[in-house]
């Protein structure tokens, strides 16, 4: 099978990934911490060099300059979290980079596909290996492509029907039995493109909710094997939403629609965490990239 070419178009980029409002518990506002750029860097600084301090009045033996330290570090933490939120929120906020020359596309459908009037190219291979603002290096979809586990990637989606394309080609050092595609890898390509709608939907103002939502629940059935080196669609759309809970179900196909063979179909359930949980993981978080060795995100 042809490995895709020439994606191109307007790109969403994963600014939508990171639309969360931290309600930061001190006198700064949400508007006044989009402002300055280097809020979030003097705040790093500070918490840094107030751990840094306190480790070297430990070694003087100073345990009550210590804890007068680890409670300002304390009081910075939710600061600092919102901080990073912040920042990064800014940076998928630059406008969408144009990474490629266009369609057309190797494949006949992937064209057709393109050409639909209520369908945008949001994402390519290259855009989730270079140039993301939220996607990192440790994402498991970008590490299979540095590694040609998969060949090529290119997504769309339809803010009209709230329909999300996932077109994903495949290596061939994907298997299980021989030959025929792991239904691990099978399941979390499944996976991706349930986030992926979900982000799509966030960034056309489609969900009652703000904050970054995560599997509940996923329930996959195979329906045929998928043949390594296969050129898929996963098919994503909305059932139903309710609250902090997004039903979404997909299908894995050879090509779009009716007429396409499916080799898989599936069912997710997203919640966003509570408000209180959402400020925890991101403290944690901050936590863990100042003290890795000490702190677990978990």
């Amino acid at each position: 099978m042809a490995k895709l070419e020439g994606v191109g178009g307007n790109h969403w980029s994963g600014r939508e990934a990171l639309q969360a409002q931290v309600n930061i518990s001190t006198s700064l506002s949400v508007k006044e911490a989009f402002r300055p750029c280097s809020r979030a860097a003097n705040v790093s600084e500070t918490v840094i060099g107030a751990a840094s301090t306190s480790a070297a009045d430990a070694g003087a033996g100073s345990q009550q300059a210590s804890n007068r330290r680890w409670q300002w570090a304390a009081a910075l933490l939710p600061v600092a979290a919102g901080s990073v939120v912040v920042a990064q929120q800014r940076q998928a906020d630059l406008p969408p980079i144009v990474l490629s020359t266009g369609p057309p596309y190797a494949s006949e459908w992937v064209q057709q596909l393109a050409d639909e009037h209520d369908v945008k190219e949001v994402l390519t291979a290259e855009s989730m290996q270079h140039h993301h603002p939220v996607l990192k290096p440790d994402h498991m979809f970008s590490a299979l492509l540095r590694h040609e586990v998969v060949k090529d990637l290119v997504c769309f989606y339809s803010e009209e029907r709230r329909k999300f394309y996932y077109v994903i080609q495949l290596g061939s050092d994907v298997c299980g039995y021989p030959r025929i595609v792991h239904g691990g890898l099978t399941s979390a390509i499944v996976d991706e493109a349930f986030g992926f709608l979900m982000y799509a939907l966030r960034h056309h103002k489609q969900l009652p909710f703000w904050a970054p939502a995560f599997t509940k629940h996923l329930e996959v059935d195979f329906k045929a094997k998928i043949q390594a080196g296969k050129l898929l669609v996963c098919e994503t759309e909305v059932e139903q939403i309710d609250g902090r809970k997004l039903w979404m179900t997909a299908t894995v196909r050879d090509s779009p629609g009716p007429h396409g063979k499916v080799y898989a179909t599936a069912r997710a359930l997203f919640v966003v965490p509570r408000p209180t949980r959402l400020i925890q993981d991101a403290t944690k978080y901050v936590m863990h990239m100042m003290f890795p060795d000490h702190v677990s995100i978990e």
